[in-house]
């Protein structure tokens, strides 16, 4: 949402050389191994616009722009920046990754016919928890709103966090409202059978571990404040949407 709400920075994403590590995100940008290999498949235009080094490339990239903690709560730090790899992968002319892998059958195999019932959060599979993230993508950019997650993020950014740490999953709950609000529907179907309102305690492990307490108080506010838009429902499964 930087371009359509005018918020592009002056400055730029960093990309530099280091000569120890493959490629990463830290606080000054993005690094690239500086080896020939690599730096073929970063810096050659030819080459990075296709499969693997646009995915690594753009996964990098991600890192700088997802926002944290409002849509990278603990758990998410793999996660949400590949809405950023999924969008111009595909702009580039790639086969959607979650395709590829088969990760829409693997995620609604592992979480929503999941028994006992799970959180996305708990499925170890990063690509599996980004389901869900795109399947919103995909639903509303082919029903009127290409700009879905622009609008989410604006919305974000122009509101507080709602907590930190073993709080950050505070934020989930926030994000829920939000795409219902901008999709102006009734999402909580979809969030429930991906285990978004999954009530109950557990450890997620990211670059951190998280331990987090998700209270029945917690899911029923959020639905509550959702109720009180009456929004319609979808007509359609959200969760069966492939590219």
């Amino acid at each position: 949402g930087l371009v359509k709400y005018k918020k592009v920075p002056k400055n730029r994403i960093l990309a530099r050389v280091n000569f120890n590590y493959y490629m990463f995100r830290d606080r000054d940008g993005v690094a690239y191994f500086g080896n020939k290999g690599t730096m073929r498949m970063v810096a050659n235009p030819d080459v990075v616009i296709k499969g693997d080094p646009c995915w690594g490339f753009t996964h990098e990239a991600g890192h700088v722009l997802q926002m944290r903690p409002q849509i990278t709560w603990g758990g998410l730090t793999e996660v949400s920046c590949n809405i950023f790899s999924m969008y111009t992968r595909g702009k580039m002319g790639n086969e959607s990754r979650l395709k590829a892998q088969k990760n829409y059958d693997k995620a609604r195999k592992n979480i929503i016919e999941s028994k006992p019932k799970k959180s996305y959060l708990q499925d170890s599979d990063v690509f599996n928890r980004l389901v869900p993230f795109w399947q919103l993508h995909l639903y509303f950019s082919r029903n009127g709103k290409p700009d879905f997650y622009a609008d989410v993020m604006e919305k974000m950014r122009n509101r507080p966090d709602a907590g930190r740490g073993d709080d950050s999953i505070r934020n989930q709950f926030q994000f829920i409202e939000i795409c219902c609000d901008v999709g102006q529907l009734d999402l909580t179907d979809f969030f429930d059978k991906w285990g978004f309102f999954y009530v109950g305690e557990f450890e997620v492990k990211d670059y951190r571990t998280y331990r987090y307490k998700i209270t029945q108080k917690m899911v029923d506010d959020c639905k509550s404040s959702i109720a009180k838009n009456g929004y319609e429902k979808s007509a359609a499964d959200l969760t069966l949407i492939e590219d």
